[in-house]
């Protein structure tokens, strides 16, 4: 049986005692003197405990240890890492408490077998003394119950130690578990850009590209979205496959979110030699089909704005600016006649009519 406990006697001089047990703080290492607790005491190191004065002579001493088991030493959160020191501190917790639940079992177990003890000898000295029946029966009585007592106490310390157990065997599966995960996880390795994807790789090699731009044009690669262009700021996540001899696209994200995404106000939309302009695409919903909006080449040194209406107009208008960027609505011109073609400023009429003995058409 594992030791808890060291016991002296006292002799009233003597002031540090030491122990031999383990435990995992110092606040699980009690003290009783003649069974009462005391703090009276400091630790002269880690296995001997100073007595701010020496205890009485014959004064029974009792160092022991109780493990606290209000909280597990660790605690385990999803995505934390998962430390083999935590998980050890668990288990060395689950087992000092054991250990102290084990030897208080048997602790008990001797106190009841002596409480039995004193009463069957109780219930000979009554058979044989009918003149005190009476006060033997009483002590009888007296020694049976204190016996119940220590029952229930030993039964009280097999329930501890059955918790203790099941806390146990919990904590070996949440660590089982976790291990699993962890053996589970997929490992990606990174590589540059495109050039540097793996020209002999194995069945179920995951990468990353840092630089995927040109992965549109990439081969043997299956599953990449429709419509995907990569860029030096997309990350993109691949994984071979042997049975079909090609590298699957799984997903993309972006190396800086702040740069890479449009932000709330004042947005800008980068363009790049192989895209030309900043533009954007206006998908249909089956996202086949989509109509960009797209800014001058850079030959053009274009900068300027354009101010839609504040409105949406009426029939037949057209969008009109005013030479400094602000469209708005109008009529169109007045009708004009030019090259044969009758102008209204809104659709265009050929017609053939007389015209001072002549006509236009």
């Amino acid at each position: 049986m594992a030791t808890t406990q060291n016991t002296y006697t006292g002799n009233g001089s003597t002031t540090n005692y030491s122990f031999t047990f383990e435990y995992l703080k110092q606040s699980d290492v009690k003290v009783t003197l003649d069974t009462v607790a005391t703090t009276a005491f400091t630790f002269a190191n880690a296995t001997t405990l100073a007595f701010t004065s020496a205890p009485a002579n014959g004064v029974a001493i009792r160092i022991f240890r109780d493990t606290a088991i209000d909280l597990l030493s660790a605690t385990f959160f999803p995505g934390s890492a998962i430390k083999a020191e935590d998980l050890n501190q668990n288990f060395t917790q689950s087992l000092y408490v054991t250990q102290e639940a084990d030897f208080e079992v048997a602790t008990a177990n001797v106190k009841s077998e002596l409480a039995k003890s004193t009463a069957d000898t109780a219930l000979a000295n009554a058979a044989t003394a009918i003149t005190t029946a009476n006060a033997t029966t009483a002590t009888a009585n007296t020694a049976l119950a204190n016996s119940a007592a220590a029952v229930t106490t030993a039964n009280s310390a097999t329930t501890t130690a059955n918790t203790a157990e099941s806390n146990a065997t919990a904590a070996v599966n949440t660590a089982n578990a976790a291990s699993a995960a962890v053996s589970n996880a997929i490992q990606f390795t990174l590589v540059a850009n495109v050039a540097a994807i793996p020209g002999s790789p194995s069945d179920n090699d995951y990468i990353e590209v840092g630089d995927s731009t040109g992965i549109e044009s990439f081969s043997p690669l299956t599953s990449l979205t429709s419509g995907f262009v990569g860029a030096s700021g997309l990350t993109v996540r691949l994984r071979y496959d042997t049975s079909a001899t090609s590298w699957v696209f799984l997903s993309y994200f972006a190396n800086d979110s702040e740069t890479r995404y449009l932000t709330k106000n004042l947005p800008i939309v980068t363009g790049d030699a192989t895209n030309g302009s900043g533009q954007i695409t206006l998908n249909c919903e089956n996202n086949s089909h989509g109509v960009k909006i797209k800014g001058p080449p850079h030959s053009a040194a274009a900068s300027y704005t354009l101010t839609l209406p504040n409105d949406t107009g009426t029939t037949n208008q057209v969008l009109t600016t005013d030479g400094v960027g602000v469209l708005t609505w109008s009529n169109g011109g007045s009708p004009t006649i030019d090259a044969g073609n009758f102008n209204t400023g809104g659709s265009l009429v050929t017609t053939s009519q007389t015209f001072d003995g002549g006509s236009f058409d």
